[in-house]
């Protein structure tokens, strides 16, 4: 029986832990190949690389700060260049600034605004053209889509 992902490339961001980890490894199970893009805990997303491993799927792991489009860029440059075209795409990576009101600033407000809102926007950008041509992430066409939402 065909696995619902089989053939797939994911690309997870925030994928070492939480819901990102929890997505990868259900991926995986589906047979889908999971790229791990992590901002700060390589250990973790290497653990996670291991566990996808024995899944029989392939799988790496890689830097990708969500501020950052030049390492956005060179985290989908080796997936597609590792595990082939990407025809997923979770968007789990994501920061929280939590201050009381005398702590909060508008620096760490601009942070957390900069991963998780234009994060999302610089990652979506980089994959969606070749998602759209081979008709993921189109609703008409497909059962598969990415959502904001």
């Amino acid at each position: 029986m065909k696995k619902e992902f089989e053939g797939q490339v994911a690309l997870v961001t925030g994928g070492s832990r939480g819901m990102g980890r929890a997505i990868a490894l259900q991926l995986a199970h589906g047979g889908a190949d999971v790229a791990i893009g992590y901002g700060s805990r390589k250990e973790t997303a290497e653990e996670v690389v291991r566990e996808i491993e024995a899944t029989g799927q392939r799988a790496l792991c890689a830097p990708c700060d969500l501020r950052s489009q030049e390492q956005i860029d060179a985290f989908v440059a080796r997936t597609r260049a590792d595990l082939g075209p990407i025809g997923l795409l979770v968007n789990s990576g994501a920061i929280s600034n939590f201050a009381n009101h005398e702590e909060m600033t508008w620096d760490l407000w601009y942070e957390t605004l900069d991963v998780n809102l234009h994060g999302t926007f610089r990652i979506l950008f980089a994959v969606k053209d070749e998602m759209l041509e081979r008709k993921f992430g189109d609703r008409k066409n497909t059962r598969l889509n990415f959502s904001l939402w």
